[in-house]
């Protein structure tokens, strides 16, 4: 397995930072609070915070519609939506395109049908699917009609599904035919639920398979209609008038990943989502000639936000096929300009990319590190980048990923740790910015710049808003340390309403003058930029009296390539630290046929593809069979990664888990240990290994007292 896959170099990303004093915002006003820093904003936009989306145009653009219609305006004949056509057996070919004039005519017939049915404006309507075409025709004809879009992760478990359909008191719903499943489950447990809708056969895409038939009418049983699109379409008025917003109308209640608790419906106005977009065309330069890979969850609000900035600037956006295993394969045939992501997907094309030079041979990886290297020290530096690298090493693997055309990556969700934003300029030689923010604020609080060349924060304050820090005195977090780090407060256009029927939670994070608290740590650097260095839920203190901040360390341990997925884990009662990690497949099966250790294929059979269930229970056998080597060799994978953190912040001993999914992952939704954008439940993974955790400190000198606490277990 080996650790050779790190990056080439070791760089003192926070030196480099902390020497650029070139201001990216500035102080406006005093120190308003003795426990905070001076609120900052922008520079350039002191005296004034956005609002709406280009403001130039006759006030701005106040709400999704508007935008949306802007760019119907426009860019009439321009391609808006397009979609992989079904071509039998499971294949997909090209895209086929849908413009902006024809996606106007379905969500007004849309939103005719749904006027037909009977759904009144201000009605919660649900939307339970994969991102696809339909998914934002249907949102769209929501807003056009004032109505409240509630959006449902289309990997949620059961329970959650019926939480957010009850508690939104949800009485229309549109899916697809594989999602449609979960509502049947939950047959006779959403007494609101009147009305499916069921996106269904359109000959444009040739998705036969997914006509409606007669069957499909009778699953959810009486008292439910189940409606196709096609015909929701035929139903309404060809006179019908629809009912626009205003910035003040509820455009969403977008219910949080949950990751301490049941799932909050945060709820987000027109006016909220504008502001947020508002700031766009000062960030980057966006136009109607970029494409846009669209497989983030549209029920996350970091995609929607993309979705509404392309509706306004007339650009194209192409759906995946539904499953992120071939996401590479519709980067390959979309060639998208601009490409938003998680760290997680940039971490294991990382992993991929490093082990894929490795496995080339000694020349070429040799040839790969130095060019690496060189790219590296060239744009640390500011300097152009170097051809012979582009040509030789870096475009041909562009090409082999789709991502040739790429032009523009923006990284959310989750912190983004520097390695990987630096691996994304070298390999693809665009502008990678990070952007920081959460559901509350419309996904949107801050974003690097592309001029600057500094890695390790998230840029300074977008223009819409402004930020302070205040204290967090239990864990040393203080505005009067050097430099000055605190809880982040925002405010501004862009903050939500509060939680849909949750008062307490509402003042609980939002405070009477409008300032949102975030939860998260962060610091300001010299040259007013913000680094996002904890989460305060996320700090535990050892009995020694040191501050742990886990997801620093999990990012440490993550870039190893035995590292699928890793949770690490201490509490107040044990001085030191464990973790359960899930061993990634690839660098298992390399390891065991290096020693004779992996399943033989029989004679003449075929070549087990990864990930399949041949894969995995072969993946299962050689941990089970050889455990202790295997184990020793992932701790020594592991402690290859650990020079950057302290003695306190090394993991001592490791729990395996093995029962992995086709996508190599043990912390899945369906287990409740992972949220749909892939963070951690911290709480829900306590509960889960709990018993093989106390064994484990156990094992290594620390039985359990019995005074002890387990958070998350323990009462």
């Amino acid at each position: 397995m080996g650790s050779g896959n790190s990056a080439p170099a070791a760089f003192d990303y926070a030196a480099q930072l902390a020497n650029d004093k070139t201001a990216q915002s500035v102080e406006v006003g005093g120190q308003d609070e003795k426990d905070c820093t001076p609120t900052r904003r922008a520079k350039g936009w002191e005296n004034k915070m956005l609002k709406y989306l280009r403001e130039e145009e006759d006030g701005g653009y106040k709400t999704i519609w508007a935008a949306f219609q802007r760019g119907v305006k426009k860019y009439p004949k321009a391609n808006m939506f397009g979609t992989r056509e079904y071509e039998g057996e499971g294949k997909r070919g090209d895209y086929v395109w849908e413009s902006f004039e024809d996606v106007n005519k379905k969500v007004t017939s849309i939103a005719a049908g749904l006027a037909k049915l009977g759904v009144k404006p201000e009605a919660n309507v649900g939307i339970l699917s994969v991102n696809r075409a339909e998914w934002a025709e249907f949102a769209l004809a929501l807003y056009g009609s004032s109505m409240k879009c509630v959006p449902l992760y289309a990997t949620l478990g059961d329970g959650a599904v019926e939480f957010i359909m009850n508690h939104a008191e949800i009485e229309v719903i549109a899916t697809n035919k594989e999602e449609f499943k979960k509502l049947v489950k939950t047959m006779g447990k959403l007494p609101k639920l009147k009305t499916v809708i069921m996106f269904d056969y359109y000959e444009k895409y040739g998705n036969k398979h997914e006509a409606l038939s007669e069957s499909d009418e009778k699953m959810m049983g009486e008292g439910v209609q189940i409606v196709g699109l096609s015909k929701l379409m035929s139903m309404g008025d060809t006179d019908f008038t629809l009912p626009v917003p205003t910035e003040k109308d509820v455009a969403f209640i977008m219910y949080t990943s949950g990751t301490t608790g049941v799932p909050k419906g945060a709820v987000i106005t027109h006016g909220n989502l504008m502001a947020a977009c508002a700031s766009v065309p000062f960030i980057v330069d966006l136009n109607e000639k970029d494409v846009h890979i669209s497989y983030l969850p549209l029920a996350h609000i970091f995609e929607t936000i993309v979705h509404v900035a392309f509706y306004g600037i007339g650009g194209a956006i192409g759906f995946f096929q539904g499953d992120v295993k071939y996401l590479t394969d519709d980067m390959k045939a979309l060639h998208p300009t601009f490409v938003p992501g998680v760290p997680r997907v940039f971490g294991r094309m990382y992993q991929r990319v490093f082990s894929g030079a490795k496995e080339k041979g000694c020349a070429k990886n040799a040839l790969f590190k130095r060019q690496y290297e060189l790219q590296t020290t060239r744009i640390r530096e500011g300097k152009p980048r170097d051809q012979f690298s582009d040509d030789k090493v870096f475009t041909p693997i562009r090409k082999q990923i789709g991502m040739d055309k790429v032009r523009v990556i923006l990284s959310g969700a989750a912190p983004c740790p520097p390695y990987l934003i630096e691996f994304l300029r070298v390999l693809t030689g665009a502008s990678v910015l990070q952007g920081y923010g959460m559901t509350e604020t419309a996904a949107t609080i801050s974003v690097t710049l592309s001029s600057d060349i500094n890695v390790g924060h998230v840029g300074p304050p977008l223009p819409q808003c402004e930020v302070k820090l205040r204290d967090a005195p239990e864990s040393g977090y203080l505005h009067t340390n050097t430099p000055p780090t605190g809880e982040l407060l925002v405010r501004g256009a862009n903050i939500f309403q509060g939680y849909y029927k949750d008062e307490a939670a509402t003042k609980d994070c939002l405070t009477e003058d409008g300032w949102l608290c975030t939860g998260d740590v962060a610091r300001w650097n010299p040259n007013g930029t913000l680094s996002i260095i904890d989460r305060k839920r996320n700090i535990f203190k050892l009995p020694q009296g040191e501050y742990v901040a886990a997801e620093k360390i999990e990012i440490e341990y993550g870039k190893a390539p035995i590292v699928a997925q890793i949770w690490v884990y201490g509490n107040g009662f044990k001085s030191f630290l464990v973790a359960v990690v899930v061993p990634a497949m690839d660098a298992t099966q390399k390891f065991c046929q290096e020693k004779g250790w992996w399943p033989a294929a029989a004679p003449g059979g075929a070549k087990v593809t990864v990930g399949s269930p041949e894969f995995i229970k072969d993946y299962k056998h050689v941990w089970e069979h050889h455990h202790a080597e295997l184990k020793a060799e992932l701790m020594n994978n592991l402690n290859a990664h650990s020079s950057s953190l302290k003695g306190f912040e090394k993991i001592k001993d490791v729990i395996v888990e093995t029962d992995i999914t086709p996508l190599n992952m043990g912390f899945t939704e369906e287990n409740e240990c992972m949220t749909p954008t892939f963070k951690l439940r911290r709480i829900p993974l306590v509960k889960k290994y709990h018993e093989k955790l106390k064994k484990l400190f156990a094992d290594n000198g620390e039985a359990g007292s019995p005074d002890e606490k387990w958070p998350g277990v323990d009462k």
